[in-house]
């Protein structure tokens, strides 16, 4: 590890003690965090196929941007169905779940995934929070979950299963937002590079099929290599 990325994680973990010693003096329950609602949701899941990202029932250690104040060691989870962001907080030794305001969702971390609130003005672009997959020379690839629903009877009762979707993959070059269906949409953005795409997606093609996210890290990353944002 070079010095700057090791002076990079110590200045974070710095940082990440002193929002946290802040929140344990002031006490959480006098936090912006509490000013989330309880969180209904009118279709059962009696199983793992369930709405959420982890689809265990534990809320899942992250870190959270809420009303443009840091807030580490969180436990979140995130329903992937409605686009809702959960919280679990100890206050007197009695847990509480809250569903945050969306719109005071800035950006979470939540296991190893890091997510962004998107507001943008095209119609054609999915709002809300997207996955960021990658951050490289002006470039940003993001990732937008998805899940179907079957229903289901039972003797008794009705309720709900919920599985990965195929999912949709976003691109943001300066202000703008492009959503990524294919080859030709790659192409359309950078038609310099239209060698380059098509030998990835040729040489690549298993990868493609077998983890997208992986695929497209590494189409964008090399993509990105000799980009130059415009002036």
């Amino acid at each position: 590890m070079s010095l700057l990325c090791f002076c990079f994680h110590q200045a974070r973990a710095q940082d990440q003690a002193i929002y946290k010693a802040f929140d344990n003096a002031i006490g959480i329950e006098n936090t912006v965090l509490f000013s989330g609602v309880e969180y209904l949701d009118n279709t059962q899941s009696v199983n793992a196929k369930n709405k959420f990202l982890y689809t265990g029932q534990e809320y899942v250690p992250g870190s959270l941007t809420y009303n443009k104040q840091f807030f580490p060691e969180v436990f979140l989870k995130y329903n992937v169905v409605d686009d809702r962001l959960l919280i679990q907080l100890s206050y007197q030794g009695k847990q509480s779940n809250f569903e945050l305001v969306t719109a005071q969702v800035d950006s979470f971390t939540i296991g190893t995934h890091d997510f962004v609130r998107i507001q943008n003005e095209n119609p054609d672009i999915q709002n809300g929070f997207l996955e960021k997959l990658l951050d490289k020379n002006g470039l940003q690839l993001f990732k937008k979950y998805r899940k179907n629903s079957r229903k289901k009877l039972d003797r008794s009762f009705t309720y709900y299963e919920y599985e990965f979707d195929t999912p949709d993959y976003f691109l943001q070059k300066g202000n703008d937002f492009f959503e990524i269906g294919g080859r030709g949409d790659v192409v359309d953005l950078f038609p310099e590079n239209k060698a380059e795409i098509k030998e990835i997606f040729k040489q690549y093609r298993d990868l493609f099929r077998s983890n997208r996210d992986a695929f497209m890290k590494l189409l964008f990353g090399s993509i990105a290599d000799n980009y130059k944002m415009p002036e």
